[in-house]
């Protein structure tokens, strides 16, 4: 008998196969967050070239385009130079931008495509006990937007992340060379928003897994009166399910306005700390150009730059939001992925099978309960006989099926054509079953 060892899972175990991929998207990624941090530096030039009749100094743009700048002869053609430039830079920052969001698509859907597929698959290879205590709609939130919300975290909000630092980084670079005073007034407000994106995360996923379970008891009540609604209509149940749904939806929203409330305080107390250290930092830079101290050029490109380290921190608070909510998406999928699955225990033979059937000594007890439903049951079944089992409702009559099937462990002996039912491999032995179920459904397009 064959034991399967368990799998590991990691959320590093989504990227791989995608490593090309993530790599020239991270690239792209800093490229279009580091050259943004060049693009105020051409209003800095034109406002030092005004400012100071033609003779400009102290800008931190590459060589090659003062020199392409320095070409105009007046006012007017340095603006043409400089706009052109301008517009050119930023078309080609845009081109970038377009291969970046889809070469991220791409790779986001293709660890959709394959995490669904194995979650798909590992759900089919779990239990028959573990179905009869899941709820559908439960597993169906897992596959779909567990696994959507998963995979835009290990893509879209990763390198989101990625062009965060960078972007604060290169904003800082520039900042340093007009005054590195505001540099470090800008930077002095980054611990006070990691100690509010902390104390916010370890509340807003308690939130959203309890989003998760609501959303999830939705969906199981949709799916259980879609699947059987002749049931419910012959019944005139209508109105109890729909009192059912509306507790269900009402419990829904009341996790989801408690959640927006957390998300809304966070989101307020962010841009009230950006709002007021641009605030600041806008004070600082006219008092600093009133004095003499900075001219105007300097002055606007700093304020132009203030917005790279501010507002990329406040959007620290989008991805903290973000990791939470992929946080409890992940560990609803992972949970389901280290169930064992039922082949795990599994015998290797396949043989030929006539039909003969015998049960020495069987008993059986589902788990959870004390008390055996089948015990010491023996008979014998031979090749070609017809047999009917008739028994009041909870008799065991279908657990017998379901024993034969191998959908349960039992205990004692069962044996096909004189050999044991735990050594047949499961597949083959299923295929060479036909049963009828109790609960027939038909899946579309099958007749």
């Amino acid at each position: 008998m064959k034991r399967k060892k368990a799998k590991k899972h990691s959320i590093l175990h989504l990227l791989k196969g995608h490593f090309w991929g993530m790599f020239f998207v991270t690239l792209l990624v800093i490229f279009h967050r580091v050259s943004y941090s060049f693009v105020p530096l051409f209003t800095q030039y034109i406002l030092k070239y005004l400012q100071n009749n033609g003779v400009v100094t102290g800008v931190n743009l590459p060589l090659f385009v003062i020199e392409i700048f320095e070409k105009g002869q007046n006012v007017f053609e340095v603006s043409l130079y400089v706009a052109l430039t301008l517009l050119l830079y930023q078309l080609f920052r845009f081109s970038l931008m377009v291969v970046e969001q889809r070469l991220k698509g791409q790779v986001q859907e293709s660890i959709a495509l394959k995490l669904r597929v194995k979650l798909f698959d590992h759900i089919q290879s779990l239990s028959y006990h573990y179905h009869n205590n899941s709820d559908t709609g439960d597993l169906i939130q897992r596959v779909t937007t567990d696994v959507e919300v998963t995979t835009n975290f290990v893509v879209m909000r990763v390198m989101d992340a990625v062009g965060l630092i960078f972007m604060v980084l290169s904003g800082a670079y520039q900042m340093y060379f007009l005054s590195p005073l505001l540099m470090y007034i800008s930077l002095a407000v980054i611990p006070l928003y990691g100690i509010s994106s902390y104390f916010y995360f370890k509340n807003i996923w308690k939130r959203y897994n309890d989003i998760e379970e609501k959303e999830a008891e939705i969906l199981t009540v949709i799916q259980e009166n879609v699947h059987n609604a002749k049931v419910v209509k012959a019944f005139a149940n209508e109105k109890f399910e729909t009192e059912k749904l509306e507790v269900k939806n009402k419990a829904h929203k009341n996790a989801v306005i408690k959640t927006n409330k957390i998300v809304g305080m966070y989101w307020a107390a962010m841009d009230f700390f950006a709002l007021s250290q641009y605030f600041v930092i806008t004070l600082i830079s006219v008092f600093l150009a009133r004095n003499g101290q900075m001219d105007a050029g300097n002055a606007a490109a700093a304020l132009m730059l203030v917005g790279l380290l501010i507002w990329p921190i406040r959007g620290l608070g989008r991805l903290i939001n973000d990791v939470s909510h992929a946080n409890v998406a992940y560990n609803r999928i992972t949970t389901v992925l280290d169930e064992k699955s039922e082949f795990e225990i599994n015998g290797d033979l396949l043989p030929e099978i006539a039909g003969k059937i015998e049960f020495k000594n069987v008993s059986f007890k589902f788990p959870g309960d004390s008390s055996y439903t089948l015990e010491n049951l023996n008979f014998t079944i031979e090749k070609g006989q017809t047999v009917a089992i008739v028994g009041r409702t909870g008799s065991g009559k279908t657990t017998i099926i379901n024993l034969l099937m191998r959908m349960y462990e039992y205990e004692g002996s069962i044996l096909i054509d004189d050999i044991e039912l735990r050594d047949i491999e499961k597949h083959h032995l299923r295929k060479n079953m036909g049963t009828v179920l109790q609960n027939p459904f038909l899946y579309s397009r099958t007749i």
